[in-house]
């Protein structure tokens, strides 16, 4: 057996290291030379505007430079625009529609490639660490790739998903190191990553205090730290995270007046109350719309089931209703176009067209920032809305969690291991937050938290729960480790 022990952790770790190369070569295979829509277009103009301009935005130039913006964060947009200028050293004339569709276009979503390479080898580091085996990482590895990977959702496109996993995992590496080893120089190393988290996606950026918290927490309360060195590492992980996303911020200060990373928060936090007013028939709806296919079959011929007539115009969930095929869509669009959120039905719809009109509002008085007051508006309006109704919100919050627990690519068998990971991983966390386990607990933390916020206070579509899809496999086979470990510590 210790024969074997010493094969695997020999040459193993190269195997491990051509599977993945070998999946990621597949990946390739998936990219299609289909045109990039919604909001990844958006961080594709951005980025072809760095390369071109050399200016963050996601407005197309139409007659010069573009005007800077801070509507998307800047992570994803600057590494395809790295990529974009390499393309552009061949063609200078090159412009956004050449890069939009065709071959130049799936040669640009080839950068998630590199992502899932870097997420794939961080995932094996991870669960290497745990279990002490490259063998056992290359399940977990595979899964990763079938159930996150592999979904042209957030591969052939250039959405943030993809990325956002890859630099959380390399963040959950780095904080187990700074821990294992106490060495202030790797907690300054995970700083600037989490830092570059936050510019990934901007919702770490509201997690900052409850991590910095958390990681003092597990420092303080760690024997191997003495006071003086847990709080000394504490103020570099802060000092780190200020250095990672203070010139990003104070560009925004120097262009809109504020200090924020990205401009749709208060929009976000908006459409979430106004969701909250939800009538128990479209509670009952929304279980149904955002639950997997083995709930629908569950529930058929029940109560609880609901028909394609129930989300048109006059159905008891039509307010649920997001698709641009459904019998109101085009009034709906009108309606947002026009600002007039009365005369919407989908709460898509209002809250969009309540936006266009309060923006025209701050533009028709004046306003130098008509687009940074509109979110501010809508920001405070919805948070006195949390003050007067937090018990309502938080009910709706298991709604919303429901409706981004579904997040595994694939039905049948993936969606089983979907809720069994899922099980885990909560267990998985309960254990390293109350049983103080000093590796556990930062493995769990970021995706934990990303989950619950998304949870609490967006309407939480399931691509939003996606970056912790590794983390919700690897926990699976992280807690089998442990259980088996402390099993064996009975036995003896």
């Amino acid at each position: 057996m210790s024969d074997f022990r010493s094969f695997e952790r020999k040459f193993f770790p190269f195997v491990l290291l051509l599977i993945i190369g070998s999946l990621c070569w597949l990946l390739d295979g998936f990219l299609t030379e289909s045109p990039v829509k919604k909001d990844a277009r958006q961080n594709l103009q951005a980025a072809y505007n760095l390369s071109e301009w050399g200016v963050f935005s996601i407005e197309p130039a139409v007659s010069g430079k573009p005007a800077a913006d801070n509507y998307r964060e800047p992570v994803t947009p600057f590494a395809a625009s790295l990529l974009i200028r390499v393309y552009k050293k061949f063609d200078p004339a090159l412009s956004f529609e050449d890069i939009s569709t065709g071959k130049l276009c799936r040669a640009v979503k080839r950068i998630n490639i590199f992502w899932a390479f870097f997420l794939l080898l961080g995932s094996s580091v991870l669960v290497v660490f745990f279990t002490r085996s490259p063998m056992l990482a290359t399940f977990p590895v595979c899964l990763i790739w079938l159930a996150f990977l592999r979904n042209p959702a957030y591969l052939d496109t250039l959405g943030t998903e993809i990325p956002t996993a890859a630099v959380m995992v390399w963040t959950s590496v780095s904080l187990i190191m700074s821990l294992r080893s106490g060495r202030i120089v790797h907690f300054l190393g995970a700083a600037l990553l989490f830092g570059m988290l936050c510019l990934t996606k901007a919702v770490f950026l509201y997690l900052t205090v409850p991590v910095v918290l958390i990681i003092f927490v597990c420092i303080v309360t760690d024997s191997y730290f003495s006071k003086v060195r847990a709080i000394t590492a504490t103020m570099v992980f802060m000092v780190g995270v200020t250095i990672a996303v203070g010139p990003w911020l104070s560009r925004n200060y120097n262009h809109f007046g504020r200090y924020t990373l990205t401009l749709r928060g208060g929009s976000v936090l908006y459409g979430r109350t106004c969701l909250n007013s939800m009538t128990l028939n479209e509670v009952i709806a929304g279980v149904y719309l955002w639950g997997p296919g083995a709930y629908k079959k569950l529930v058929k011929n029940t109560m609880f089931e609901m028909g394609s007539d129930d989300f048109e115009e006059g159905g008891r969930a039509a307010r649920l209703n997001r698709s641009a095929n459904s019998n109101f869509a085009k009034k709906d669009s009108a309606a947002e176009k026009a600002g007039k959120p009365g005369e919407a039905i989908s709460f898509l719809r209002k809250i969009r067209a309540e936006r266009v009109k309060v923006r025209r509002q701050f533009e028709s008085a004046g306003h130098a920032n008509p687009q940074q007051a509109t979110d501010e508006f809508l920001k405070g309006k919805a948070r006195q809305w949390l003050i007067e109704n937090p018990v309502r919100h938080s009910l709706m919050s298991c709604l919303f969690a429901w409706r981004g627990a579904w997040c595994f690519y694939g039905g049948g068998f993936f969606t089983a291991l979907n809720a069994l990971c899922t099980a885990v991983f909560i267990a998985l966390a309960a254990y390293g937050f109350f049983a103080g386990n000093r590796y556990v607990t930062p493995f769990v933390l970021l995706p934990f938290l990303m989950l619950c916020f998304n949870a609490l206070f967006t309407h939480n579509l399931s691509r939003y729960s996606s970056p912790a899809i590794p983390f919700l496999i690897m926990g699976l086979f992280v807690a089998i480790h442990l259980s088996g470990s402390r099993q064996k510590k009975t036995l003896v």
